[in-house]
């Protein structure tokens, strides 16, 4: 079961109860917003600099009108306290099984597969399952040798380890990042940022998965254009003219979306 409306749920909680802290500062509001976004974290650590932001905006705004740098402090304190106190069962079990302060052992590993070989397979116009096949042979070996460097390890220690592959993961990633431009990582962050925001909902219903015939991911080109180019021509027609009809209404909604930030902004 997907964790994303959970998720959502805290989050929208939290940001609500956030946004009336920051206009009428009051500690029911403070403690409503570090519980919910404690909770948040729990099911989707990505988002652990969400109340740390947060803290700061209210702890800033009541220097800036009240000019109370103690009441600031003790509201940010509050917020962050709370967060931690809802994390600190599994950050005892990380630091006291596993030797990490690390929530997660997904970081080394999503950092590697999503970002180094996504941005690899983009540079190098390479399927993403020719990359990240590239990659895993690269850690894999990494893992390895380490193992042979130290055979007296036991392998319940490797294996206490999937914080141990993840640390392997992100080593790997840093250096592959040597090679890869600024420019080229803007560009893949963009193109991820894109199809995120931009892909309809449509695409997720099964009846309609069940007709795409090829991989936007593996599909061959330098860049998202070259991509979508390659994965629309090669695929089911019936397919691309509901993603054609669901791209349509992404427009008019995330209009109607810019639209409405205008009107708040304006407010």
């Amino acid at each position: 079961v997907l964790g994303d409306s959970l998720c959502l749920f805290f989050a929208t909680v939290g940001l609500f109860a956030s946004l009336r802290c920051l206009r009428e500062p009051r500690y029911p509001y403070a403690l409503i917003a570090g519980v919910f976004f404690g909770l948040m974290i729990l099911v989707r650590p990505i988002g652990l600099f969400v109340p740390l932001f947060a803290a700061a905006f209210i702890a800033g705004r009541i220097i800036w009108q009240e000019g109370s740098f103690r009441r600031a402090i003790t509201f940010a304190m509050l917020m962050v306290a709370l967060v931690t106190m809802l994390l600190s069962p599994i950050l005892w079990r990380n630091v006291t099984q596993f030797g990490t302060w690390q929530l997660t052992s997904q970081s080394g590993v999503h950092f590697l597969m999503w970002v180094v070989s996504y941005t690899k397979s983009i540079e190098s116009g390479v399927p993403f399952s020719e990359g990240t096949a590239q990659i895993n042979a690269k850690l894999e070996k990494r893992i390895m040798e380490a193992r042979s460097a130290k055979p007296a390890v036991k392998d319940s220690e490797y294996s206490g380890g999937e914080f141990y592959y993840s640390d392997h993961a992100m080593a790997l990633a840093k250096e592959e990042l040597k090679d890869v431009s600024l420019i080229t990582l803007v560009r893949v962050w963009g193109t991820g940022m894109i199809i995120n925001l931009g892909s309809p909902a449509i695409m997720s219903d099964l009846r309609i998965r069940s007709l795409n015939t090829a991989s936007f991911m593996n599909s061959v080109g330098s860049g998202i254009i070259q991509r979508l180019r390659n994965f629309l021509l090669n695929n089911n027609p019936v397919y691309v003219f509901w993603i054609f009809t669901g791209l349509t209404m992404s427009c008019v909604v995330s209009m109607l979306q810019f639209i409405g930030v205008i009107l708040l902004c304006r407010r």
